[in-house]
């Protein structure tokens, strides 16, 4: 057991510790004049270097009138001789009424808990008062949150969270408008009303990720937040980082998500090692975030620690484990209680009435409840229903946000007479032009601006609406209840999921060439949610008619926006069957097999389709095989061993190199045991055909074997999805890749496959077999093939470079 000088050691330390974070020269056990004093350090004020000494003492109760004659009488002789300037009296407890009056007689001497110390010294009292307020601002519009697989509600759940005394960091995922910024703000607030009451309880800090994007490093992140923003004088790093670890603090990240649209992975990842350097000591650190925004090898890393190499999983020195909690939605009761609150509010009542009743009911039975159940949709659709002639009939998401920013933008007009002059249709058009600029600004908050940065060119196309000078046209337009001014200067969409809805607008009524690659760089899953909620689908045969064109990088998740709409379908499918000879560009495959993989086509499309792919494999452009062999991969079983999916597979590929093969002739030459194909025409399907695939005899037959396991260079799915990454479609910052189809796996389910070689011959031409039988039944293992110097023609389309037809014969 310690004992009370133990005790008493230990506390002069932590103080000493404490203000080693602030005062470099801090000692302990100092002889001044011949007494020893607990601690010494200098103070640098107004151009004075000020001696101060520190006696700590660590009673169990609070320090009296007595107590402090005592230590009068033991530093008085230092203070008379100018060897010490002030004195501090550092104790656990608070001090009496007589003990502090008899304190406040003496100018050299002061008195601190050690909590009241550290609040002094990290000087952020007046950051908590301001959270304090926003608990009064929005408690009459907030229902209590919950999280998936706990009883309690949120903050029951995040009391015990913090009172335990382990301090793995906790992660609150929810997608957009389920409240995770306003439950952030609650529990800043709720922290710090308990704080003001009693300094024992920890400090919240509540960092707001969105507006600090472009700062990789703590001391940066929180550098702004203090200094910047608050303008906290006596903010120190280290003082913050030491409090963290003693666990004095409550610190709330939110909106990790928002960060991630203006970093590289790379990036975003070594932001994610830098929030670890929190989970120290005692400290408790909440992350609020969509986990959408994270493709899920990289949210395994930053939640969980674990890293995928090959086929292993390994925990990484660098990314502790986090608790991962989710937000529930609203239930249907808690919807109609929020409901209520915001129509009560919204119609001048002070209480719940028969007319906020019936519309209450009214809204219930009109719009469906997946709408209900994010409380950012509730407080829409209250405030559309506060207008007693707004019609509920054929309600949708779409509807909600397009009444809803129309209503608000125009709001502005009817109230301000000198704003008629601007059309409203003018006026959202320059919202979501200041939306999409906002969003796709690299290194910078996606929902946040300076005033100053908005650019002058969204103004140029729009009338003045009599203004003088831009700067007035520009105060015109920018004047919106969409967006608010937080701080000076500084401008905000009032919710995220309004700037998504503007952003889809935009994409929807603003495309050419150049926009596929931004549009697919900055796409998340609401902007598409939006885009495909919108009822009028013909905007998709514009952006159709270019996307052959681009030139950049686009993502499987933009295709998807055309595959998800059976209309565009059936006029892509007429277009592809009404000219059947045209070879068929990679974006277009891809998005055939995200339709097919996801059942969003006919089945009676299905064998047309496969022969289409197996013709792009056997001459069509070395990205559009990829995909067709992509394609195959996932949707027929050959990924999966099945005999009569591979043999397929194979032949075609084999096909593309005799194809390519044929192109190359000159003359009568005669083809051997080796394959001649030009150097620059060989493509990754002509070097798998060397690498894995093989002749066998058997005593009963021959085979062709498909070696797709593990001790290889590469599968044919890696080889397929490398090339797709690296050369056409996909980035892995812009999503998860092939990984995110259905029914493919990324290892094969086989090492390797034995194929009868007639299986497969017999599905190549007659006239390929018979021209290259040397070649095809050589009786060496290895297909080999020859790069040669000589040009063959150039791919593009089929009856070109195909001159082996597999569309005009049967399998036999």
């Amino acid at each position: 057991m310690a004992t009370t000088l133990e005790i008493g050691d230990k506390f002069r330390d932590a103080v000493a510790a404490l203000l080693r974070t602030q005062f470099p020269d801090v000692k302990t056990e100092q002889l001044i004049d011949g007494t020893k004093v607990d601690i010494t350090f200098t103070e640098h004020t107004w151009g004075k270097s000020l001696k101060c000494a520190v006696e700590c003492k660590n009673y169990e109760g609070a320090l009296t009138k007595a107590d402090f004659q005592e230590i009068f009488s033991k530093y008085e002789p230092m203070v008379q001789t100018k060897s010490v300037d002030k004195v501090l009296i550092v104790s656990r407890k608070a001090i009496s009424a007589p003990a502090e009056g008899y304190l406040g007689a003496l100018p050299a001497y002061a008195h601190l808990t050690f909590e009241v110390l550290a609040e002094q010294l990290f000087g952020i009292r007046g950051v908590v008062e301001k959270l304090r307020e926003a608990k009064k601002s929005s408690s009459s519009r907030y229902i209590q949150a919950r999280f998936e697989e706990h009883s309690e509600p949120a903050f029951e759940a995040i009391e015990k969270w913090i009172a335990a005394p382990d301090n793995p960091g906790l992660a609150v995922l929810g997608g957009y408008g389920q409240g995770k910024t306003s439950l952030a703000e609650q529990v800043a607030a709720y922290a710090a009303d308990k704080y003001l009451a009693d300094p024992t309880n920890r400090i919240p800090i509540l960092i707001r990720l969105g507006e600090v994007v472009h700062e990789t490093q703590l001391e940066g992140l929180f550098g702004k937040e203090f200094t910047a923003k608050h303008n906290v004088s006596k903010y120190h790093f280290d003082t913050l980082m030491h409090l963290n670890q003693l666990g004095r603090l409550l610190i709330i990240l939110d909106g990790f998500d928002e960060m991630k649209h203006a970093m590289s992975a790379h990036d975003f990842e070594a932001n994610f090692r830098e929030f670890n350097r929190l989970l120290t000591g005692r400290a408790k650190v909440m992350l609020l975030g969509r986990p959408s925004a994270l493709p899920s090898e990289e949210r395994e890393l930053v939640f969980k620690g674990r890293k995928r190499i090959g086929s292993t999983t390994i925990q990484s020195p660098h990314y502790k484990p986090w608790l991962e909690w989710r937000l529930s939605f609203f239930t249907k009761e808690e919807a109609v209680s929020l409901l209520q609150q915001v129509l009560i509010v919204a119609l001048g009542h002070d209480q719940l009435t028969p007319s906020v009743s019936s519309r209450t009911d009214d809204v219930m039975n009109h719009v469906p409840h997946d709408l209900l159940k994010r409380p950012v949709h509730v407080v829409l659709i209250a405030e559309a229903a506060a207008d007693p002639v707004f019609d509920f009939n054929g309600f949708d998401e779409y509807t909600l946000y397009s009444h809803f920013v129309k209503e608000m933008v125009k709001r502005d007009q009817i109230h301000k007479r000198a704003r008629r002059e601007i059309p409203l249709e003018n006026r959202l058009t320059f919202q979501r032009d200041l939306a999409w600029w906002a969003w796709a600004r690299a290194g910078v908050s996606q929902g946040s601006f300076y005033r100053d940065d908005v650019p002058p060119e969204l103004l140029e196309a729009l009338p003045d609406g009599g203004a003088t000078d831009i700067e007035a046209k520009q105060n015109e337009y920018i004047v919106s209840t969409l967006t608010d001014e937080k701080e000076a200067g500084v401008l905000y969409f009032s919710h995220r999921s309004f700037q998504e809805f503007l952003v889809a607008e935009r994409m929807i009524l603003v495309s050419n060439t150049s926009t596929h690659t931004s549009y697919s760089r900055f796409l998340n899953q609401e902007i598409s949610n939006f885009i495909g909620l919108a009822p009028d689908k013909s905007f998709l045969d514009k952006w159709y008619a270019t996307l052959t064109e681009q030139t950049g990088l686009v993502g499987l998740n933009y295709l998807a926006i055309f595959s998800r709409s059976s209309e565009f379908m059936e006029r892509l499918w007429m277009r592809i069957e009404s000219d059947p000879g045209s070879a068929l560009p990679a974006s277009t495959l891809a998005i055939l097999l995200l339709a097919f993989a996801e059942n969003k086509v006919p089945t009676e499309w299905a064998p047309k389709y496969q022969r289409l792919l197996r013709d792009e494999i056997e001459a069509g452009a070395e990205s559009s095989a990829a995909v067709a062999v992509m394609s195959y991969l996932a949707l027929y079983g050959a990924q999966n061993g099945d005999s009569i999916s591979a043999s397929e597979l194979v032949s075609s590929i084999l096909v593309r190199a005799l194809n390519f093969a044929a192109a190359n002739k000159v003359g009568s030459q005669q083809p051997g045991a080796d394959l001649l194909i030009p150097t620059k025409t060989q493509d990754f399907l002509t070097k798998w055909i060397e690498n894995d695939l093989r002749r066998e005899n058997h005593p009963d037959n021959r085979y062709l074997v498909w070696r797709s396991g593990t001790g290889y260079k590469s599968t044919l799915w890696e080889l397929t999805a490398a090339h797709l990454e690296s050369s056409l479609l996909l980035s892995s910052d812009i999503d998860d890749g092939w990984k995110r189809i259905p029914l493919i796996n990324e290892e094969p389910a086989f090492d390797e496959i034995e194929l009868p070689i007639n299986l497969v011959y017999q599905k190549i031409p007659k006239q390929a077999r018979s021209e290259y039988s040397q070649f095809l039944n050589a009786t060496h293992r290895h297909f080999k093939i020859v790069g040669t110097d000589r040009r063959g023609a150039a791919a593009g389309r089929r009856h070109v470079i195909a001159p082996f037809s597999t569309r005009t014969e049967s399998p036999g």
